[in-house]
């Protein structure tokens, strides 16, 4: 048995929209050379609610990658699943900091 090991690092993008939209959109993105596992969720907000997901990519051992790469990746993924889910935003969290993207003006 082989044993890989690398330094933990995991990137997750939350995001509002069909799962359908989202899966077909993470299978396309992979297409390109990634693994990501998506997790149904539900936002609760003032004034409202809605479905979505948070898809989570990881530093793995197999093809590891920098957080800086990593971190690249999921703001890629995230733009993408934006324009396809009709969302105006959406975040990326990671150990480090949280990022918001936004295509609204008033922000």
């Amino acid at each position: 048995m082989i044993v890989k090991t690398e330094p933990t690092f995991i990137c997750e993008i939350f995001i509002a929209g069909e799962m359908a939209d989202i899966e077909r959109e993470c299978a396309n993105y992979c297409m390109e050379g990634l693994c990501v596992s998506i997790e149904p969720v539900k936002y609760i907000y003032t004034g409202g609610r809605e479905t979505g997901a948070v898809v989570r990519l990881l530093n793995y051992p197999r093809f590891p990658a920098t957080p800086t790469a990593i971190r690249a990746r999921a703001t890629i993924l995230a733009k993408r699943l934006m324009k396809v889910c009709f969302q105006t935003s959406a975040m990326i969290v990671d150990r480090e900091r949280t990022e918001w993207l936004t295509t609204r003006q008033d922000q």
